[in-house]
Formats: C-alpha cells, structure tokens, sequence
C-alpha cells in the first residue's frame, strides 16, 4: 500500500481508530505508521490486558464490548504476531467488524519504499520513525531489549550489532544471506560434502512440478529468515497452506523488518531443498557458533527448533554448560557432547576469517556435518541476555570502528 493511499483513507475517515494490540509492533512501528499517515488513535485493545489501561501518550485500552459498540465505525489496525494476526482477523470479522488494516512487514515494506520514492522532504520527516535506520533501530532497541541504544560509544553485544547494521556494509554480505547463492560461496571454502543438496531454485509457487520432487522435502525462501516449510510427506501434504505462507514470504523485504542491510538486495526466490533424515532426531539440533574476529568462542545449541518446547542453551568449546540464557528457556540437563564437535570449531573459524562478529550454523545428520547458515546480527541485535553481564561481556570482544 503506498503512503499516499493511507493519508487520503485517514482525510476520509470520520470514525474511531483502534489499535489491536498493544505489543512492540502496536508501541512502536505500528503505531508510528498510523500515526505518521494522519490517522488519529482513539484507543487500543489486547484481550492479556484489562480495560482502562494507559498504554502510549495517555491512550488507553477498551473492552470488546465497547469496541463492538462502535462496529462499522470503527477502524482497526491489527498489530499482532504472524502467527497470531489472521487468527485475529477472522475472529474480528465474525464479529461484525469491516474495517480491518493488518500492521504487517509487508505494509511496512511498501510505505517505507514508496516514502523513499518521493523526493519531498516533508514526508520523509512525517514518516521518519519508520524509514530512518537510526531512529527505527533506536526505537526497537529500547522497547525490546530495555535500554538506549548507545551509537557513539557501544559497549555490549546488541548495541554494536546495531552499530554493525548501520556502518558495516558489504555487497558480498548479500551473497552470504541469500540462502541459494551461499552454498557456491561457502563450498569454495570448505567443500561441498559440507553443503545440503539443492532440488530446485524458482521464481513463483506455481513453477513447482510436484511430479518431480522426492516424498519429502524442504521449502524455503532465499531472501528472508522463517519462510521454512518441512514437508514429510507429499502425499499428505499442505500446499495450499504452503502456498500461503511462501507467496506471503515473496512480497517481504526481510530488510524492512530489523533493517539487516544485508538482506535489502537479495532477489526472493523459492528454493527447494534435500529433507534431512537423522536416525536419532526427529527434529535436528542446531549448533550455532558465535564467532569474534574469526575465531570461535561459544556454541549456542537449539533443541527442538521452532517447536512449542524448544529450548536454548550455551556451551563453551569445550562443553561445558554455561550460565546464560537468551529468549527461549534453558533445557534442563547438558546435552552430549557432538562427536563432531571439534571438526565444527574448524569450519566455522576459516567460515569466520575477516569478521568483527559472524554466527556460522552447522546440523549434524548421521555424523555429517552440513553447513546451515550465516548469520551477522545474533537474533538481529534485540536478545536480551541473562544474567545481563553477558551481554557486556560479549560486546568487549567485537572490534569495531578500526
């Protein structure tokens, strides 16, 4: 939707406005977007929170007793979780209600790029919020991490990640994150048994020939992070529903979303790959390397990945468990110890030579190792740590600015 659109629907209406939501995107970007566009909020509500509730600026929640009562004059702007923001929707639109905006990444997306378009001052003042890197950053930081991003003297971990957005910028970062165009990049330097086999590479849903793909397979995007869809069976298969969520996937600009510049450039295409079948886990663990300068310093192990009990622990190089913890909770023992652990300590240091900081991903599938992913910004800058300590002492050991 461009800007313009926006500002003449605010111009036009004569109701209230109510924000669904009064989470990061409801407090933050979201309401900065409607706010910038000319609309005017009346009111938020989020069923976690009671009536009669200051959330921003002296504007405070409603029931959905009297969000009902206002019906069809009323416009609703949904600032909710990708998962939870159709599920919100439907339950609106049984209820009577009509006008319904959803406050996504892909709306944020086309009113940034169409206010970078204009070359009119004004507007880019109007919406700076959302469209300046700084300020959005800044903004984020303090409300999901609980501190003020400090960019003339960053000390901690996610203060020079942002920093890192903001001031390290290289063309071949875009090679490094497009999920296709990296396994030639990575196979250069360790070998391509280390890399998972590619089936197809396509422009659109609709040039995939399910005649001609395995019985199980992986679906994901190349240009963003999350667009993954595991398919173990393709007989039973969910393609509408894939479908979906990939065609969604292709209109983003994963950019947009934590301003990571290396995504902003890489051209979204779909690519299917090799299923990985591990004789011991259904779902494989994820071993990811923090890397400083090249070298290795910690392995943050993901059990259960993007499952409802996954969990999330530290190990130094040496295994041993450390007391940290980051989003997800702890498990409650120690894993055992990679037989490969070793030889992943030495694909991610030549993986990580010439970076201030860098995550190198690896899996383990039948004792082979497979390469997974790079990652610049850990959990994009916005992970809190705890105990807090840590996120100072990681910080010390990236070098920046020389």
């Amino acid at each position: 939707m461009h800007y313009q659109e926006l500002e003449e629907l605010a111009m036009q209406w004569k109701g209230k406005v109510c924000i669904v939501g009064a989470g990061m995107i409801g407090k933050t970007w979201g309401y900065d977007l409607v706010t910038a566009a000319g609309f005017e909020v009346d009111f938020y509500y989020d069923n976690h929170i009671p009536a009669n509730r200051v959330i921003l600026h002296d504007i405070s929640t409603i029931s959905f007793e009297e969000m009902l009562s206002y019906q069809d004059h009323i416009l609703i702007w949904v600032a909710a979780s990708e998962k939870n923001k159709w599920r919100l929707e439907l339950q609106l639109k049984n209820a009577g209600f009509t006008n319904i905006i959803i406050l996504d990444y892909i709306l944020l997306h086309e009113v940034c790029e169409s206010v970078l378009e204009t070359k009119n001052t004004y507007v880019h003042t109007k919406y700076q919020n959302i469209v300046d890197d700084t300020i959005f950053l800044k903004r984020q930081f303090a409300y999901r991490v609980g501190y003020q991003l400090n960019l003339d003297e960053p000390k901690t971990l996610n203060e020079k990640l942002q920093w890192l957005k903001l001031y390290d910028r290289k063309a071949i970062y875009t090679t490094m994150v497009d999920k296709y165009e990296v396994k030639d990049y990575v196979a250069n330097l360790i070998g391509e048994e280390y890399i998972i086999p590619t089936i197809a590479v396509l422009n659109d849903f609709d040039s995939i020939d399910v005649n001609q793909l395995p019985q199980q397979f992986v679906i994901k995007c190349t240009h963003d992070s999350g667009s993954v869809i595991v398919c173990k069976d393709k007989t039973d298969f969910d393609w509408h529903g894939a479908r979906q969520k990939i065609e969604r996937a292709l209109k983003r600009n994963f950019y947009w979303v934590g301003r990571e510049w290396p995504y902003k450039n890489v051209i979204p295409r779909i690519m299917i790959e090799q299923y990985l079948a591990d004789c011991e886990y259904e779902v494989l663990p994820v071993y990811k390397f923090f890397c400083f300068s090249g070298k290795p310093e910690l392995v943050q192990l993901i059990q259960n990945d993007k499952q409802s009990d996954e969990c999330v622990d530290f190990y130094d190089l040496e295994w041993n468990k450390l007391e940290l913890q980051q989003i997800y909770p702890n498990s409650s023992g120690i894993a055992n110890k990679p037989e490969q652990l070793e030889e992943m300590i030495q694909l991610a240091t030549r993986l990580s030579a010439g970076y201030s900081f860098i995550r190198i991903d690896f899996y383990v599938v039948n004792g082979q190792v497979k390469f997974s992913e790079y990652t610049f910004y850990t959990d994009s800058g916005f992970g809190k740590l705890k105990p807090e300590d840590w996120d100072w002492k990681l910080g010390e050991k990236i070098m920046i600015g020389g």
